[in-house]
C-alpha cells in the first residue's frame, strides 16, 4: 500500500511552518486503516520529518517538544534518534 501526501494550506492563507507534524499524521492514517497493533496512541507525542523516501529525518525544536511532553504528563515520546539526546533530559 502506498501513500502519497501533499500538505498545502488552502489558498496560501496560512504558511505551513515545518513538517515536525508529517510523522503524527503518516501514524495517524496507518492507524486509521488498521495498519497498527495500537489503537490509543493519546499518551504519545510524535514529531519528525518525513522523507519523500519515508525516511524519518531529525528536526528543530525537540527540546521545547520534550518540555511540552513533560509540562503536559505525556508518558511516550518519539522523535528521530538523531533528535533523542536533545530531549532525553527534559522527558
Amino acid at each position: 500500500m502506498i501513500f502519497a501526501l501533499y500538505f498545502r494550506p488552502h489558498l496560501d492563507l496560512i504558511q505551513k511552518e515545518g513538517s515536525a507534524f508529517d510523522p503524527p499524521m503518516a501514524v495517524s492514517i496507518l492507524g486509521g486503516h488498521g495498519l497498527l497493533a495500537k489503537q490509543d496512541l493519546s499518551d504519545f507525542l510524535i514529531a519528525g520529518e518525513l522523507s519523500v523516501d519515508g525516511k524519518l529525518r531529525s528536526v528543530k525544536g525537540v527540546l521545547s517538544i520534550a518540555m511540552l511532553a513533560r509540562d503536559q504528563k505525556i508518558p511516550h515520546l518519539l522523535v528521530p534518534s538523531r533528535n533523542a539526546r536533545e530531549a532525553v533530559p527534559f522527558h
